[in-house]
């Protein structure tokens, strides 16, 4: 934001220079983001393009304990993708039933349960600072997506069954 001129703004009652200084505190966030994980691959989505993201430490929330569940075949590829896959539940017992039952950082969620839990849970994911979430279909109905977009949740929308993954090496 190079400027803004003018007087009160009537929306708030805030005065442009306070106004410009948010907006300015916004872009500087995001570039620090940006910088922190670079999207190295654009090709692959805002997720699984930034390897220090999508190798990074996962957490599934889905029905991950029910090997009859797309969500079980799911968190195994990721296991073997990421360094690390957290299972998340709220289905089952023996296992974490929310991102915010999780020891220790996340980088990156996978949401495969109804639009219901999981606007909640990008909630969880944002109050714990995790920046990116992957949607899978059926999971990313527009209440999920108004909740990522409401919290600064960066979301990718697809199937980490079928989409590509960024080479290991890098």
């Amino acid at each position: 934001v190079a400027r803004v001129d003018g007087g009160v703004d009537s929306l708030m009652g805030l005065s442009t220079p306070v106004l410009a200084r948010q907006l300015e505190d916004v872009v500087a966030a995001r570039a620090a983001a940006a910088e922190a994980h670079p999207l190295v691959y654009p090709d692959l989505g805002p997720v699984l393009g930034r390897p220090s993201i999508s190798r990074g430490r996962w957490a599934v929330i889905g029905d991950v304990t029910n090997e009859r569940k797309v969500a079980h075949t799911i968190f195994e590829r990721i296991a073997l993708e990421a360094a690390d896959a957290e299972p998340v539940s709220p289905y089952a017992e023996g296992v974490a039933s929310s991102v915010t039952d999780l020891p220790g950082p996340v980088d990156v969620a996978n949401v495969v349960v109804s639009p219901k839990i999981g606007a909640a849970e990008i909630a969880a994911l944002a109050a714990r600072g995790v920046r990116y979430a992957f949607l899978q279909p059926g999971a990313d109905a527009a209440n999920v997506i108004l909740a990522a977009r409401k919290h600064g949740v960066v979301v990718q929308r697809g199937c980490v069954l079928v989409n590509a993954w960024p080479p290991k090496d890098k």
